[in-house]
């Protein structure tokens, strides 16, 4: 992968969030993905 060290840096960051913030983030892109993929598709 490209820029390793900032990809740590990245999940490292993520893993300290609040389990609340990050279910509200995925729901958020879950989202994103299917509104995505009903307009490709």
């Amino acid at each position: 992968m490209l820029f390793p060290n900032k990809w740590r840096n990245y999940l490292q960051q993520m893993v300290e969030q609040p389990v609340n913030q990050l279910r509200s983030v995925d729901g958020v892109l879950v989202t994103i993905g299917v509104v995505s993929l009903f307009f490709l598709i």
